[in-house]
């Protein structure tokens, strides 16, 4: 099943996997894992938990809060999934 968590440091290894193959320029693993520290920063990952030894991540998002209002500024689902 899919479920929709926090990242943790755990799930970044294969973040930075997706995000190297769906974006380019891709976002750098030391600007994914500051905005995993941010406290305006919202960042989700989907992952299949029926996998063995661990839940795989299959994409990920993160949103900012600008005020009353948020922003999206990452978005990116590994190739087998999308």
């Amino acid at each position: 099943m899919v479920q929709i968590i926090t990242a943790a440091k755990e799930h970044m290894e294969r973040v930075f996997e997706i995000e190297r193959d769906a974006m380019s320029p891709a976002w750098s693993s030391k600007s994914l894992l500051d905005e995993l520290s941010r406290g305006d920063s919202f960042f989700i990952v989907a992952v299949d938990d029926t996998t063995e030894p661990s839940p795989c991540v299959l994409g990920f998002a993160v949103f900012r809060q600008v005020g009353d209002d948020g922003e999206l500024l990452k978005i990116a689902v590994d190739k087998p999934t999308r």
